[in-house]
Parts: C-alpha cells; sequence; structure tokens
C-alpha cells in the first residue's frame, strides 16, 4: 500500500506548475494574456483614458491626421478615434461578456436537463446538438460568397463540391456570368 501512495505522490506534477504558470512560460499564450488583461484594463478606466469626449462634434477639425493632439486622427465630423477606440473597447467588452453569460446560462441549463433528466431526453439533446453541420450547407455557403466576391476561377467550386465527396452527376448547376453550365 505505502508503494501505491509513493508512486500517486511521484506522479503529481510540482507546485507552481499550474495552468497560469504553463501560460506564462509559452511566449504566445503570455502575450495572449497581456492582450487580453490590457483590453480589459483599457475598457475599465476609458473614462481615465480617453483624452477626449467620444461623441463630441467638432467639424472645424474633421479628418485630421494623426498628430499630438489627435494620436489616431479625427473622422468625420472631428471626433477623436483615439477616444472614439477606447470608449468602443468598453463597448465591445460588455456585449461579449453579456454573449458568454447567456451561451453559460444556456449551456448549464441544457447540461442539467440532460444530466437529471430522462434517457429519452439526454439522447434526444445528444442527437441534436452533437451533429456537424452538413457538407451541403458548408459547401453552398462558400459557393455564395464566392458569388458575392466575383471571384474570377469559377471552376474553384466544382472542385470543392468535388472535394466534398460529390461527383459530378449530381452537382449543382455552376454557372457564370453567362449561364454556361462548368460541369460539362
Amino acid at each position: 500500500m505505502s508503494c501505491a501512495v509513493e508512486q500517486t505522490v511521484e506522479n503529481l506534477p510540482p507546485r507552481g506548475r499550474g495552468a497560469l504558470a504553463q501560460l506564462m512560460r509559452d511566449p504566445m499564450g503570455m502575450t495572449g494574456a497581456v492582450l487580453v488583461v490590457g483590453f480589459i484594463l483599457l475598457a475599465i478606466f476609458a473614462p481615465l483614458l480617453a483624452p477626449y469626449d467620444p461623441i463630441q462634434i467638432d467639424v472645424r477639425h474633421k479628418f485630421q491626421p494623426p498628430s499630438l493632439a489627435h494620436w489616431a486622427g479625427t473622422d468625420q465630423l472631428g471626433r477623436d478615434m483615439l477616444s472614439r477606440l477606447i470608449w468602443g473597447a468598453r463597448v465591445a467588452l460588455g456585449i461579449s461578456m453579456t454573449a458568454t453569460g447567456i451561451a453559460g446560462a444556456l449551456g448549464l441549463l441544457l447540461g442539467l436537463v440532460a444530466g437529471f433528466g430522462p434517457r429519452w431526453l439526454d439522447a434526444v439533446l445528444v442527437l441534436f446538438f452533437d451533429q456537424p453541420p452538413p457538407d451541403d450547407c458548408v459547401a453552398k455557403a462558400r459557393h455564395q460568397r464566392g458569388e458575392r466576391l466575383h471571384l474570377a476561377g469559377r471552376e474553384l467550386y466544382v472542385h470543392y463540391d468535388q472535394g466534398m465527396g460529390k461527383s459530378k452527376l449530381v452537382l449543382p448547376v455552376a454557372r457564370t456570368g453567362t449561364g454556361r453550365n462548368l460541369n460539362t
């Protein structure tokens, strides 16, 4: 018994090697942590850090380039862009925290229902939420996005659809601007 206890103690990671310590050792992790903490501090202290009122209109100084007075310049209404960026961080942080809170609450509720509810309900929830999007939806979304961008190589969609496992016989008609079928 003492041998098993000694092996368990030996397998434990040394103290100070938790997730935070690993994050601080990794350069990319440290960079990400600094950016996130900086963004949060910027949002919290926006009233103290913003040099101007972000909604104050000064038409006489519109479209000013970056200068000592306006570090990021001014917009079409003469508003200071740096102040607007700083205050925008507060809005973005509020929206992201609200969305994360709602998603967490819904996930917690669904997890509780699946865990404590009847087995058939758990099976239905797993069936509904664990399905990847159909390949047709992905291919169609890529096709429509490309149509909006007016890419020159329209044959790309046919090759993409074939790569997704579709045969040439069931491909939807890929049309050019002239209505010519690319499947032939």
